[in-house]
């Protein structure tokens, strides 16, 4: 659809949309009611009892949660509180504080017990045959640094009767006061009770918090459950940290719970023993009132029904489930049943059937209704007041949007044929206000930008000629002295070169006894100036090899090549020089035998010595080894020397010309690091590849030279 007028476009969209989307909302509405209207109806007896199984493993697993939620609370705590005593142990100067507990003031001896003051936020019991030393003493009095923390922790939990650490000798901080040396043997020893022994190192290596098994209160409070935390300084056992909590709040809470009409609760632990089980449960589950007098069951041991007697063995397993009770004439009975974690009790709930599945469904008619009513009520009359009040206001829109959008339009048709002095005059402070002003400064900025780009025009030819010359007069400057560089280097080695071979070869003549026979005294000095002769002679070469490379006259001379017999004759060339280092030259031949190669000679026995010259002189101690093998389509030389090794950054500049590296500046060796670098070359030249490892200082080097078999 196309408009002349944007006025026109923009208000017939706005209420196009308006229009789509409540008539898509209203669409949506109806049909989701009569979706929920069919899914009611057609709501058999075998849906709502899936819905109901999984509203009750719901209910089930909410409440056990909320019930472990207790224990987890009480276990953290415990668990705090014996990284606290730890750190108390390993920090004695910080907490022992004599103006606070004192041994010898606040331990009375009484008829052969160690007793405190009632008026003690806390009381200890010190069996008889403990040995009260300074070291121990010390323990007694760090422990009481637990008045402090202990104390907010038992007003907060209701559920919690007592706390109490417990050294690895015996010696028990018990909170709240009850004067426990008056109530017990003076040699009682809690190291051996249900709470303490679980914890010890041997039966609790991982160092875990621990349940203990439930128990009956000696002072006749109910039934009981102790968790247990190890106290540790780093490896040594110290002893626990541990809290009993009493189990009646939650036996009532559990027994009063009654999440749909006619259910309830009841609580085992994983070995099947009844926590809390209240009396419509003997009838429905056990079918049998509950006997007088009679305290907890192992579920176990009664007379159950096949159903029951497998739900049970999944809830003593810990795991979460639904199944169904058979009761007779009653109906059945949905049992769901999930875990509580901490302890690893196990929560069911009990509903009758019928109640259940009528519960369900009475849910679904509620919720169809409930929608209906919506749709009617508030859905339809809100989309046509909606529709009335969208035409009023794009009606409104279109003319505040429409007239400035034209005005922005005038200003850009004018900037855009040139007139930069055109102002757009729109008083609005909105984003449309903001725009004018934008297109208004961009028209300055755009006459201004013109005017200066001019000017620079003018000059930016003129200094283009003059850099351009002078960067060509620079070029041809460096050209002549990388030129006249390269001549020197040739013209000066050539020089060289002539009257050093003379010298070697006289040097030579007199060491062999041409002229006469010297004595040792005179024939060291001379061989002395013969070795350096050579290194000479060599680095003439490298300069003229290099000066060759980088002018580019440097050829390759390809002959027919063995390379084992090549590099067996530069090991037997350098055996002698590795041997006055007391280092074994190595070469260990291929098998089979390589193929003969077409390269020149010469220059790869170059790069082939240079290398096995180099890992000699930066070798002490070791040995050198050279191997040969073919690869695919290559041949590979391999160098492996016992040296100094190389960084990572002198792996990266080794190839370069004039490196040497730290070990050569350090070690003095002679070279102007010229070698490696024309190997490289010269490798290079033959299409070939080289290169280097190392694992570090210390740890030797590997070379690698890879020449292709077809050239």
């Amino acid at each position: 659809m196309f408009f002349r007028s944007f006025k026109k476009e923009l208000t017939v969209y706005a209420l196009g949309l308006v229009f789509v989307t409540i008539s898509l909302t209203t669409a949506i509405s109806i049909f989701s009611t009569k979706t929920a209207g069919d899914d009611a109806a057609k709501a058999t007896s075998e849906v709502l009892r899936a819905q109901a199984e999984e509203l009750l493993i719901q209910v089930a697993t909410s409440a056990a949660q909320q019930q472990d939620l207790v224990f987890e609370q009480i276990r953290n705590d415990t668990e705090n509180l014996a990284f606290y005593t730890s750190n108390i142990y390993e920090n004695p100067s910080v907490f022992l504080t004599k103006g606070y507990w004192d041994f010898d003031t606040r331990v009375i001896r009484k008829d052969g017990r160690y007793i405190n003051s009632p008026s003690d936020i806390s009381t200890f019991h010190i069996p008889s045959f403990v040995i009260l030393d300074e070291a121990e003493r010390e323990n007694i009095e760090l422990a009481a640094v637990l008045d402090f923390i202990v104390p907010s922790i038992l007003d907060n939990r209701e559920n919690i009767a007592a706390i109490y650490s417990i050294d690895n000798e015996g010696v028990t901080r018990y909170l709240p006061n009850i004067v426990l040396g008056e109530l017990g043997p003076p040699d009682y020893d809690p190291r051996k009770d249900i709470y303490y022994s679980p914890a010890i190192p041997a039966n609790n290596p991982e160092r875990k918090v621990i349940w203990s098994p439930l128990y009956d209160d000696a002072a006749g409070r109910g039934l009981m459950i102790t968790v247990t935390a190890p106290v540790y300084t780093q490896d040594e056992f110290m002893g626990i940290v541990a809290t009993d909590v009493l189990l009646e709040n939650i036996i009532n809470t559990i027994t009063a719970y009654s999440p749909i009409e006619d259910s309830y609760a009841f609580l085992i632990d994983k070995k099947g023993v009844t926590i809390a089980f209240p009396d419509k449960a003997y009838e429905d589950i056990l079918g049998r009132p509950h006997a007088p007098q009679e305290g907890r069951i192992n579920l176990f041991d009664q007379d159950l029904s096949k159903e029951f007697a497998a739900s049970l063995k999944t809830m003593s397993d810990g795991a979460t489930g639904f199944s169904v009770l058979h009761n007779g004439e009653k109906g059945d009975l949905f049992l769901a049943y999930a875990p509580l974690e901490q302890t690893g009790f196990s929560m069911g709930i009990v509903a009758e059937e019928e109640i259940v599945l009528k519960a369900v469904a009475t849910l679904h008619e509620e919720i169809s209704s409930s929608i209906r009513g919506t749709i009617i009520n508030l859905i339809l009359p809100t989309s046509l007041f909606i529709i009335s009040a969208a035409i009023l206001i794009g009606i409104f829109m279109s003319n505040q949007v429409v007239k400035p959008i034209q005005k922005l339009m005038e200003g850009a048709r004018e900037i855009g044929r040139g007139n930069l002095d055109y102002r757009i005059k729109i008083k609005s402070r909105n984003e449309i206000g903001e725009l004018a002003s934008s297109f208004n400064r961009m028209g300055s900025s755009l006459k201004k930008s013109r005017q200066e780009l001019y000017e620079y025009s003018q000059s930016l030819e003129e200094q283009v000629k003059e850099r351009t010359n002078e960067l060509t007069s620079a070029n041809s400057r460096l050209r002549e002295l990388d030129a006249a560089k390269s001549e020197f280097i040739s013209i000066a080695s050539h020089q060289l070169r002539t009257p050093l071979t003379a010298a070697k070869g006289y040097l030579s003549l007199a060491i062999e006894g041409t002229y006469g026979k010297l004595s040792e005294k005179v024939r060291k000095p001379i061989a002395k100036v013969y070795e350096s002769n050579e290194r000479l002679i060599r680095l003439v070469n490298d300069l003229l090899s290099l000066s060759r490379i980088e002018s580019g006259k440097m050829k390759l001379e390809p002959v027919d090549t063995n390379i084992e017999g090549m590099i067996a004759s530069i090991v037997d060339e350098l055996k002698v020089k590795a041997t006055q280092k007391n280092l074994e030259l190595i070469f260990q031949e291929p098998k089979p035998a390589l193929p003969i190669l077409r390269v020149d000679s010469e220059k790869v026995r170059n790069a082939v010595l240079n290398i096995i010259d180099n890992s000699i002189r930066y070798t002490n101690i070791g040995s050198i080894t050279v191997r040969t093998a073919q690869f695919e389509n290559a041949i590979r030389i391999t160098i492996t020397d016992t040296g100094e090794g190389m960084t990572e950054e002198e792996l990266g500049s080794l190839f370069k010309s004039f490196s040497r590296g730290e070990a050569g500046e350090k070690l003095s060796t002679e070279g102007a690091g010229l070698g490696l670098y024309i190997a490289k070359q010269f490798v290079q030249m033959h299409k070939g590849k080289i290169w280097a490892t190392s694992e570090g200082k210390g740890k030797g080097s590997t070379f690698f030279i890879e020449l292709p078999i077809e050239q």
